[in-house]
């Protein structure tokens, strides 16, 4: 008999997917979030039961070190890196798109030109 597939980290196409990952992780382990922060402790982590909590909550990247702790806890050391690649890939690629969105000021630029040449103040000329 076979065990569960592995989680994969590096194919989630987002953050959100990841985060899923990380509460499936999380379910595997089969740890309460204070028995995760007794785990992370014994490592030499620190990884509060609220903070857990929080980021698995989230629909957003966890800070690298809060996830190298969460994984350490719930999967051992052997993992951590995968997932810190995993993480480093999304967070560029968020970086990559919010550079390439436009300027909102520049999209407004011609609503808001035309807003100041057809708008006169009342009783103004």
């Amino acid at each position: 008999m076979t065990g569960p597939e592995p989680i994969r980290p590096e194919a989630a196409p987002d953050a959100v997917a990841f985060v899923a990952m990380m509460r499936q992780l999380k379910g595997r382990s089969g740890h309460t979030f204070r028995q995760l922060e007794k785990v992370a402790a014994r490592h030499g982590d620190y990884l509060p039961r609220s903070t857990t909590a929080d980021v698995l909550r989230r629909q957003a990247l966890p800070r690298a070190d809060v996830l190298a702790a969460f994984v350490r806890a719930c999967a051992g050391e052997e993992h951590v890196a995968a997932w810190l690649r995993a993480r480093e890939r999304l967070a560029e690629a968020a970086v990559a798109f919010d550079d390439a969105r436009p300027n909102d000021d520049l999209l407004l630029y011609p609503v808001k030109q035309a807003f100041r040449t057809t708008v006169r103040p009342a009783g103004g000329r």
